[in-house]
């Protein structure tokens, strides 16, 4: 999981006036291959609002777990079951870190 955080920085300093979206997208490609069987919808926040953006559209979770990476954009994870205990916490900690003085484009 620390690799996926230095991966995002990675990208993020390639990429510095790149839109929040392909961000986005590259993240979505990272988590699929880190976490193949994990479930999730990336959103835009509008408000109370959650608008969706990328990810899996097959079914939604009646509990899904609804994390706000900053003031526009947030994930939602339908099946957080799957990681090993102590794993969601780091991978909310990386997101979120990732999205760290982002602005909205």
């Amino acid at each position: 999981m620390h690799d996926l955080g230095h991966k995002f920085a990675a990208w993020r300093q390639e990429n510095p006036g790149a839109p929040q979206e392909e961000f986005i997208k590259y993240m979505n490609q990272e988590l699929l291959a880190s976490y193949p069987g994990l479930i999730f919808r990336w959103s835009k926040i509008y408000g109370s609002r959650w608008a969706y953006l990328l990810g899996s559209s097959d079914g939604i979770a009646f509990n899904p777990v609804k994390i706000a990476l900053n003031h526009d954009y947030g994930i939602c994870i339908d099946n957080p079951d799957i990681l090993i205990k102590g794993e969601l916490d780091k991978l909310i900690f990386n997101l979120k870190e990732s999205f760290i003085n982002v602005v909205h484009c």
